[in-house]
């Protein structure tokens, strides 16, 4: 017994120094750079940078930055001196910018891709918070508004990865106190209900679709 307590005791100890020779950094350690790298860059830093409290407070000039589906074109938020924040597009190959969404008096809360060539936008009026869905070309023309009715609050829901001209919001469009699921196309307006929520003491609250716009369950 004590031979074999001494035997596993000089199996530990040399798996040990085993490990211990062998301990080295995970990966290829040649890929990071060296200190002396390192320092060159931070030799080509010039200038005397000086930050003040308010610049940590201020709203940033652009913001909001987003990708088209195809990589192509990247837009953007850009605050002007009245500080309205318009909608800007900038092709990724030839840095052309031009504006698509101009904001007015009502704000625009929100906007995104919804394909390749057309952007959506969500405004209110006058600040009621009833959310119209709006969408126009990237070079702002076509523009369009989506849920035009009056009293009646749009939220974005889905986005179809197959039918690009169409999208899924919710509209209380019925019933003020429920929320109901619509098939959109973002060219013409067209509506079409896909889901009808009449239950008023238990409404639903939410959607769940596939790519093709089936509804697969709810909540």
């Amino acid at each position: 017994m004590k031979n074999l307590l001494v035997i596993t005791v000089l199996s530990m100890t040399i798996n040990v120094i085993a490990q211990q020779e062998n301990n080295s950094l995970p990966g290829n350690t040649e890929l990071p750079s060296s200190d002396a790298e390192l320092n060159a860059l931070a030799e080509l830093e010039s200038g005397n940078y000086k930050y003040s409290v308010s610049d940590y407070f201020k709203k940033p000039e652009q913001s909001s930055f987003k990708f088209s589906p195809d990589g192509k074109y990247f837009s953007f938020r850009q605050r002007d001196e009245q500080g309205k924040s318009h909608v800007y597009v900038k092709s990724t190959k030839t840095d052309e910018v031009e504006m698509a969404i101009e904001e007015g008096e009502d704000l625009i809360r929100g906007y995104g891709w919804a394909n390749n060539s057309r952007l959506l936008y969500i405004k209110d009026k006058g600040g009621d918070e009833n959310y119209h869905i709006y969408a126009c070309d990237i070079n702002g023309e076509n523009s369009i508004d989506l849920t035009p009715f009056e009293g009646v609050k749009a939220n974005f829901s889905n986005l179809l990865e197959d039918q690009d001209d169409y999208i899924i919001v919710e509209l209380n469009k019925n019933n003020k106190q429920i929320f109901e699921p619509y098939k959109l196309n973002i060219e013409t307006g067209a509506l079409f209900q896909l889901y009808q929520n009449k239950n008023v003491e238990e409404p639903i609250a939410g959607y769940t679709f596939d790519k093709d716009g089936n509804l697969r369950g709810y909540t």
